[in-house]
């Protein structure tokens, strides 16, 4: 990312780790951690292990994460060039 993209201030906590790019319909798996919900589904369809520890996870259960999804919509809403891909 660089200064020019609208999301070179991103929080960390805002990108997933599997695409690197920021949350888009971020959900939860049973160890807590969270994803973009299409990067952690084409995940499952080969393994069902967590992307972050490599541990095996109980179930490939998604919840959504509302409480994330909120914080990176607030965030958007105060940069002036930043793009919600979901809306384009």
């Amino acid at each position: 990312m660089d200064a020019d993209d609208g999301e070179a201030l991103c929080p960390l906590a805002f990108l997933c780790s599997i695409t690197l790019d920021v949350f888009v319909e971020p959900v939860v798996t049973c160890d807590g951690h969270s994803y973009s919900r299409a990067a952690i589904e084409r995940c499952f369809r080969t393994k069902h292990t967590s992307p972050l520890t490599n541990e095996e996870l109980a179930s490939t259960q998604l919840l959504p994460n509302h409480r994330l999804r909120q914080a990176i919509e607030e965030w958007r809403n105060q940069q002036p060039m930043a793009i919600d891909a979901g809306r384009l």
